[in-house]
């Protein structure tokens, strides 16, 4: 059998269900995360968290031409709207 191995952006990579979803994608699959979120930057036992403001094109565009993506999970929120 042929193991899929992706390279995952998840947004809101900090937050409850993000973390959750990535120590998840770390511990059982063999999947490379690539994690940002507005919060900061994070170290985990699991990856690092990269800040960057989704409302930044300029940043954004460059992130999406320096990796090579095959997935992406949006969970990122402002919770003070």
């Amino acid at each position: 059998m042929v193991e899929i191995r992706l390279k995952i952006l998840i947004t809101g990579a900090s937050g409850y269900i993000g973390s959750h979803l990535a120590r998840h994608l770390s511990d059982n699959t063999a999947h490379s995360l690539v994690q940002i979120d507005l919060a900061g930057q994070e170290d985990l036992p699991y990856g690092v968290i990269r800040a960057l403001d989704l409302g930044d094109k300029v940043s954004l565009k460059a992130l999406f031409e320096m990796e090579s993506l095959d997935a992406v999970i949006h969970l990122a929120a402002l919770g003070n709207i």
